[in-house]
């Protein structure tokens, strides 16, 4: 940027924070950034780590076809602990497009379906390059443990969530199939780890970049796929107006957002990660059947987080708890009859 775009006074600069110290700064003739910093120990190490993941991403065992999915990095700034990425003009994340529109193109969600496919396939290495702290940097997500939390978050809780804790307790197979997923966890590829709608900005000209990449690390593809689903699904129940002087079997009829309008864009999604993939049919079976069991583990975090500002559960969040029992259940069927997706 020349240094007369500042004495111009072309530059504008929006606070934009939430978890972290965040600031766009935008430019009418020049390219705009975006400025994250963390403060305190725990965000100042989330940012540190987002600017290794550029790194490796971009670096020399990248893969130059998915840097376009990705912003520009401009750098980071160690001492000051400050992260530079482009500031994409005109764009909106995935979410605010969606409810804005009242509809769920495919086309960005085919786009997400070929980012996946790119970044799934590069080789698993600590973003860091620290083989020595490869177990950490290879953590299974923390709501696979929900059943059974450690002292330190359960304090942390809400009133709301605690009761969420106590509920899936009374369930014991809710853990035992939480167990069996930790168990057949396969830290085999490069994920995002956070994939959700607020994570993929959309823009102009089919751009479509993906965001936020403070949890990435080695793991399981399957991850990211069904938190993809689950993001569609929640969409659906959460649009829902639950009140209890109703038949509860009419519920689904009276969603904004309709389940079945979402198919289309969950069967693009897949359909493009699958051909991206270059996946066998039995391959892709099995591991679309996976990505519905974890799309109903991200359910379950869907309605922690909804939770964790609140006093007391919901009707929508309760639902959203059974539907999440019920595909771990049946997954293939939670393919067909929610998903979308046949044969």
């Amino acid at each position: 940027m020349a240094p007369s775009f500042v004495v111009d006074g072309d530059l504008t600069v929006i606070a934009a924070s939430r978890r972290h110290h965040n600031f766009k700064v935008l430019s009418r003739k020049g390219p705009s950034f975006l400025l994250k910093q963390g403060v305190g120990l725990e965000r100042s190490e989330a940012i540190r780590h987002e600017a290794r993941v550029y790194q490796t991403l971009l670096g020399p065992d990248g893969d130059r076809d998915f840097d376009r999915y990705l912003p520009r990095f401009y750098g980071y700034d160690e001492s000051k602990n400050l992260l530079i990425l482009e500031f994409v003009p005109e764009a909106d994340d995935l979410r605010n497009r969606h409810y804005r529109l009242g509809r769920f193109p495919s086309g960005p969600a085919a786009a997400l379906g070929r980012a996946l496919a790119l970044l799934h396939r590069l080789k698993p290495s600590p973003p860091d390059g620290d083989r020595e702290n490869r177990a950490e940097s290879t953590r299974i997500p923390w709501i696979f443990f929900i059943g059974r939390p450690e002292m330190e978050m359960f304090h942390r809780m809400s009133h709301a969530n605690r009761q969420l804790v106590r509920i899936i307790q009374k369930f014991p197979e809710v853990s035992d199939r939480l167990h069996a997923l930790r168990r057949d966890w396969r830290p085999e590829a490069f994920i995002h780890s956070d994939l959700r709608w607020d994570n993929c900005v959309v823009a102009r000209g089919s751009v479509f970049k993906l965001v936020d990449w403070e949890l990435a690390t080695v793991g399981d593809s399957c991850w990211d796929l069904g938190s993809v689903f689950a993001d569609y699904v929640s969409a659906w129940i959460l649009s829902i107006p639950i009140t209890y002087d109703r038949d509860p079997e009419r519920f689904p009829r009276l969603a904004r957002y309709p389940l079945e309008t979402m198919h289309p864009a969950m069967g693009a999604f897949w359909k493009a990660y699958v051909a991206r993939s270059g996946m066998a049919d039995r391959t892709a079976r099995e591991c679309l059947s996976r990505a519905a069991r974890f799309a109903a583990v991200r359910l379950l975090q869907t309605a922690f987080e909804h939770l964790q500002t609140s006093s007391q559960l919901s009707g929508s969040l309760i639902y959203l708890l059974q539907l999440s029992l019920n595909i771990l259940r049946r997954p293939r069927k939670a393919v067909v009859h929610l998903l979308g997706i046949a044969g």
